[in-house]
């Protein structure tokens, strides 16, 4: 895995594997994913992304199950040789980090 860092909305986000990402997203950390070959914030894949909350609430970039919202991804956005055939996961981390 690459050693990926980016700067978007006045935060660093951090490339992680799937494993950590799933643990930050269980405690309730916000994550982005990307297909494997598209830069953060290029202007086709814009930044999106996604945080754990309770049942009950319906939103686009809010979801309550992990492995839910990565197989959606996987089906959708990682299927060819343009964007990527797997995803990479980013972590936004703590201002003082």
């Amino acid at each position: 895995m690459r050693k990926e860092e980016y700067y978007c909305h006045g935060y660093v986000w951090k490339r992680v594997n799937k494993y950590t990402a799933k643990k930050a997203f269980d405690n309730g950390k916000e994550i982005a994913v990307y297909p494997c070959l598209v830069m953060p914030n290029s202007p086709w894949f814009p930044h999106t992304t996604i945080k754990k909350v309770e049942k009950g609430i319906d939103s686009y970039m809010e979801c309550e199950n992990f492995e839910k919202y990565d197989n959606a991804f996987y089906y959708y956005n990682c299927n060819d040789n343009q964007t990527g055939l797997y995803a990479k996961y980013f972590v936004k981390l703590d201002p003082q980090s």
